[in-house]
C-alpha cells in the first residue's frame, strides 16, 4: 500500500472537547479524560447491590487522504504503568459493549459504521481508590496522528476514574433512623417522663390494721389498692414508670395515690371511702382511718 506523505488524522477527540492538537509527550501535558465516579455498595436486605460501569465516548476521523489510503490506527489502553491491560488489574474495558481482551482497539477509515467509540470501564470488585492509564498508539500506517509525527508507542490521552465505596442507602437510612429514635428516647426517658409522670419522693405507707402491710413509695408514679390482681406491662413501666397496686378484699373499689407537693402524696377514692381526719392529700407522721362506704369496714394508714 502506498502511505501518501503529509496525511493526517485527528484520532480520538472527545466529544465534548473536539479538538486536540500540539500536546507534548509527557504524561502532565497530556488531555486527560475522566470517566467519572463508580458508586459501589453491597446488598442490604431488599436494595439491590450497585456498581456503576462508567462511559466515555470518543469520536475520531481520517483526512482525505487517509480514508483513500484505507490507512488504520490501532490504539491500545494501558494501565497506570503504562502497560497493556490484561486479567491482573480490577478492571476491564469495553469498546461498544464488546471485550477487548487484548486491550487493543483497530480504527479503520473504511469503517462505515461510525466514527464514535462507546468506551466503557467495568470495575467489578470493590476498591475504594482512582484508577488512571494510557491511550497509547501501538500501530498505524499514517504520517501523523493528533499532530504528533511517528506516533508509534505515544500516549494521546490520560484515562482516569474513581470508584466510591459507600455503604447501602437503605442501611443508612436505617441506621438513622435507629440513631433518631435512639436519642428521642434517650432524651424522653431522661428528662421529659420524669417531668410528664411525676414520681413519688422516699417514704413508705404502712397499713396497721386490720391487717399489716408495708408499702415504699419511692419512685412509684402511682400506687393502687384495689381488690382484683393487676400485672403492669413492661412498656408501660418503661415509657411512664413504674406503678404498684395493693390487693385486698377490704378494697370493694380502688383507691389511687399519685405524687404531691412537698413529698405529700394525694389520694383519690372516689367517694367510695370517708378518711378521718379529712384531707386529700397525705401528710406525713399522720394517722388516717380510711372506711369503706359499703360495707362500713375500717383501716388506720400511716405514712412516714
Amino acid at each position: 500500500m502506498t502511505i501518501y506523505k503529509h496525511k493526517l488524522v485527528c484520532i480520538l477527540l472527545l466529544v465534548t472537547t473536539l479538538y486536540s492538537c500540539n500536546k507534548p509527550k509527557e504524561d502532565e501535558n497530556l488531555s486527560t479524560s475522566h470517566f467519572g465516579k463508580s458508586i459501589s455498595y453491597e446488598k442490604f436486605l431488599w436494595k439491590d447491590a450497585r456498581n456503576d460501569t462508567l462511559q466515555k465516548s470518543f469520536v475520531y476521523s481520517f483526512n482525505n487522504w487517509a480514508a483513500e489510503a484505507n490507512s488504520s490506527v490501532t490504539i491500545t489502553l494501558n494501565n497506570g504503568e503504562n502497560e497493556l491491560i490484561k486479567n491482573k488489574v480490577p478492571y476491564h474495558f469495553l469498546v461498544n459493549d464488546t471485550p477487548i481482551p487484548d486491550g487493543k482497539i483497530i480504527l479503520k477509515s473504511t469503517n462505515k459504521t461510525g466514527d464514535t467509540i462507546n468506551l466503557k470501564l467495568v470495575i467489578p470488585t470493590q476498591i475504594n481508590t482512582d484508577f488512571f492509564g494510557y491511550i497509547t498508539i501501538a500501530d498505524h500506517n499514517l504520517d501523523r496522528v493528533n499532530d504528533i509525527e511517528n506516533p508509534n508507542n505515544t500516549n494521546i490521552y490520560k484515562w482516569s476514574a474513581t470508584q466510591e465505596i459507600q455503604m447501602n442507602p437503605l442501611k443508612v437510612i436505617l441506621l438513622w433512623v435507629l440513631a433518631i429514635t435512639a436519642t428521642c428516647l434517650f432524651i424522653y426517658l431522661l428528662i421529659l417522663r420524669p417531668i410528664i409522670f411525676k414520681r413519688m419522693g422516699k417514704g413508705q405507707i404502712t397499713i396497721q390494721q386490720p391487717f399489716f402491710k408495708n408499702i415504699n413509695v419511692k419512685n412509684n408514679i402511682e400506687l393502687v389498692f384495689t381488690n382484683k390482681k393487676h400485672k403492669q406491662g413492661f412498656f408501660n413501666k418503661i415509657f411512664q414508670g413504674k406503678r404498684t397496686t395493693i390487693t385486698n378484699n377490704f378494697f370493694t373499689n380502688p383507691i389511687y395515690f399519685t405524687p404531691s407537693v412537698k413529698s405529700k402524696i394525694r389520694i383519690r377514692t372516689g367517694g367510695h371511702y370517708s378518711i378521718e381526719p379529712f384531707t386529700t392529700t397525705f401528710e406525713k407522721g399522720i394517722i388516717y382511718e380510711i372506711t369503706n362506704n359499703n360495707t362500713k369496714e375500717k383501716i388506720t394508714i400511716t405514712y412516714l
